[in-house]
């Protein structure tokens, strides 16, 4: 979902399309465009094609194409409270990265602490991922996101430590210049 995005169809196995809008005011690149519902067993069709009229009315959008990246397929009850959902932890040398789906808010706040009960840490971030610096390595950290209306996502943990067969943490910069000198024979 984004700023320039439009509407879609989505039909499943050749049902009554549903027109879903892919608008945010805020780019979401994994965001949840529909959910099915619980379907029976089997092998399902999902069609997912930009709404006629959004190109007949909006000479602009003629000739859009649409391109998915990803479709998840959950078996299972899926939630679809408004709240951020942390997707992936990784560890770093003394920090954590974090990424998470967003929840229609801007600025999160990031919880952490060495309890699940007792998240006594935070930091304030505008982006989906995240890094938590100032961690100790081998100790578990408790993490979770709320957005600014206080809607907070599920708890994860994770361990912060030095990536195996690296001598420098896995996401710091590494610059090194090369000097080139050309040797010409006589």
């Amino acid at each position: 979902k984004g700023p320039k995005s439009t509407i879609v169809n989505v039909s499943v196995d050749g049902g009554a399309p549903t027109k879903v809008s892919l608008s945010d005011k805020n780019e979401i690149p994994e965001a949840l465009v529909c959910d099915t519902g619980e379907l029976a067993e089997g092998v399902h069709t999902i069609k997912v094609s930009v709404d006629a009229s959004v190109t007949a009315d909006n000479g602009n959008m003629k000739g859009t194409s649409l391109s998915l990246s990803h479709a998840e397929l959950i078996h299972g009850t899926v939630s679809l409270a408004s709240n951020a959902v942390i997707r992936k932890v990784e560890a770093d040398d003394g920090a954590l990265w974090i990424t998470f789906d967003k929840s229609g808010s801007g600025v999160y706040t990031v919880r952490y602490g060495t309890s699940e009960n007792n998240l006594d840490q935070s930091i304030i971030v505008g982006k989906t991922t995240a890094k938590i610096p100032g961690l100790t390595n081998g100790q578990t950290y408790y993490i979770q996101v709320e957005d600014s209306e206080g809607n907070a996502s599920n708890i994860v943990t994770g361990s912060p430590k030095i990536p195996e067969g690296s001598l420098l943490p896995s996401r710091t910069p590494f610059r090194k210049t090369i000097r080139w000198e050309f040797i010409t024979a006589y």
